[in-house]
C-alpha cells in the first residue's frame, strides 16, 4: 500500500515507484539467518526448511539474473507497478491470491 501511494502522490513530480518481487534467489542468506521454533511447530519447520533447500539449490534464480532482470526494469520509460522476477512458476505465484497461495503451500506438509 505504502509504494502504491507514493507512486499515485508523487507521480506527476516525475517519481516513478516499481515493487520487484524477486522470487527464490541462490543464496547463502537462509544459512546464516537465526530460526527460533517452537517445539509444537518444529517437525513443520523442519520439513519446510528441508524442501525449501531442495528448491533453491534446483530452481533458485541467480544473484547475477535478478541484478539484471532489475538492471533491465531501471532502463525502461514506464515500470509498471509490481514486477514479478526470476522463475515463470514464482511470477504466476506473485499474482496468487494470498488464500490460494496458502492453500498450495500447506497441501504437502505433515503434522
Amino acid at each position: 500500500m505504502l509504494s502504491e501511494a507514493i507512486r499515485f502522490e508523487a507521480g506527476h513530480f516525475g517519481v516513478q515507484v516499481t515493487i520487484v518481487q524477486p522470487g527464490t534467489i541462490r543464496t547463502e542468506m537462509t544459512e546464516r539467518e537465526q530460526k527460533f521454533v517452537l517445539p509444537g511447530y518444529a517437525p513443520l519447520v523442519e520439513q519446510y526448511a528441508e524442501r525449501f533447500a531442495r528448491y533453491r539449490q534446483r530452481r533458485g534464480s541467480s544473484v547475477e539474473r535478478i541484478a539484471r532482470e532489475i538492471a533491465d526494469l531501471i532502463e525502461r520509460r514506464s515500470p509498471p507497478l509490481r514486477v514479478p522476477v526470476g522463475l515463470r512458476s514464482e511470477r504466476l505465484f506473485a499474482r496468487l491470491t494470498p488464500s490460494m497461495l496458502g492453500r498450495l503451500v500447506r497441501s504437502p506438509y505433515k503434522w
